[in-house]
């Protein structure tokens, strides 16, 4: 571990959600009795096989990979020699177990695959995503950071708070504009069909997947967003 950290010694990680690109060195790591945090709902996922239907894969269970420390919801705090760390939930959004890592001192902000970049953000209905929880998470981070924020995603280079702003239009926009053709009774090959996402795709790129999930975790919510329930 201490040639994998160039000389230091992990003592603390965060699985900001459950999928393996970033849950990858658990077992690593506890074997070296490092603490990781994830919110709950992560490490439940890590309990049980996992059947990801819009990926034809079923992940196995990996008991010797669950995280050490898990909250369910608000936000946490830690301290870390002079740093001063809050972590949170973000509801149902890329995952139903993602986190935030703030660090506030450096105004860095870690978001996971909750932040997207270059392409649209994979919305995982299996385990809980949805194309709403990910506009609310979207806000919320909005709400957290100012326009000096480093934002750090799952993939690609740091964002900026303006590219967080547009990355919520867009979910925002599309989630309602989704939504309302969901209810005229298109599914998700006639939304695709349709150019649903076109005024987004110059940015986003092609949209087949993120139409694809969204229907189907609308889908998921319908009583809800019908107001049933």
């Amino acid at each position: 571990m201490s040639q994998a950290t160039g000389g230091r010694k992990v003592v603390t990680a965060f699985n900001t959600h459950w999928h393996w690109p970033h849950t990858g060195s658990n077992e690593t790591l506890r074997q070296a009795r490092v603490k990781i945090i994830a919110q709950e709902n992560t490490r439940l996922w890590l309990t049980e096989p996992v059947i990801e239907e819009w990926e034809n894969r079923t992940y196995p269970a990996r008991p010797k990979a669950l995280p050490t420390d898990t909250f369910y919801k608000g936000v946490q705090k830690l301290s870390f020699g002079k740093a001063n760390i809050e972590y949170g939930y973000l509801p149902q959004a890329h995952t139903d177990g993602d986190l935030y890592v703030y660090f506030r001192d450096a105004n860095v902000l870690v978001a996971g695959d909750v932040v997207a970049v270059g392409q649209y953000p994979i919305l995982d209905y299996t385990t809980g995503g949805w194309s709403l929880g990910m506009a609310n998470a979207t806000k919320q981070l909005l709400d957290m950071v100012d326009e000096q924020t480093r934002i750090v995603p799952g993939t690609g280079p740091l964002q900026t708070k303006a590219d967080l702003a547009a990355e919520h239009d867009m979910l925002a926009t599309l989630h309602e504009d989704l939504w309302q053709l969901m209810r005229k009774g298109m599914g998700a090959e006639d939304m695709i069909a349709a150019g649903a996402t076109r005024k987004f795709d110059d940015k986003w790129g092609n949209s087949d997947l993120f139409i694809t999930n969204a229907y189907r975790g609308l889908y998921g919510h319908v009583r809800e967003l019908r107001g049933v329930v």
